[in-house]
């Protein structure tokens, strides 16, 4: 880029410089714009799901039944596992505010 001072042959040097930059920007745009279009039209559409057989189809409503009641499951055994642990850390405090309200005593 020219600086301030810079002479009418060395601007019309960085004009030519940047137009032909911006051709070939240009001219690759229009090639992946292209690109693009090529592989938008060989996308598969959803005539794919038609190519599943009737037999899996027809126990579609059955495994979202169970992987509802699986996921239920789960859900609830990880929540009674976090209650579990929390009223063990509540009664381990207890126990030892208790054992340290009492005097310490040695035996002699």
């Amino acid at each position: 880029m020219p600086g301030d001072g810079a002479s009418i042959a060395e601007l019309r040097k960085a004009l030519q410089a940047t137009q032909l930059h911006l051709y070939e920007i240009r001219n690759d745009n229009r090639r992946l714009k292209r690109d693009n279009a090529l592989l938008k039209a060989k996308q598969p559409t959803q005539a794919w799901a038609s190519a599943i057989p009737k037999e899996v189809i027809a126990h579609d409503e059955e495994i979202g039944k169970l992987a509802k009641k699986y996921g239920i499951m789960v859900d609830m055994s990880w929540t009674l596992q976090n209650a579990m642990h929390q009223h063990l850390r509540k009664s381990r405090r207890k126990l030892e505010n208790c054992m340290n309200s009492f005097p310490s005593t040695s035996i002699v």
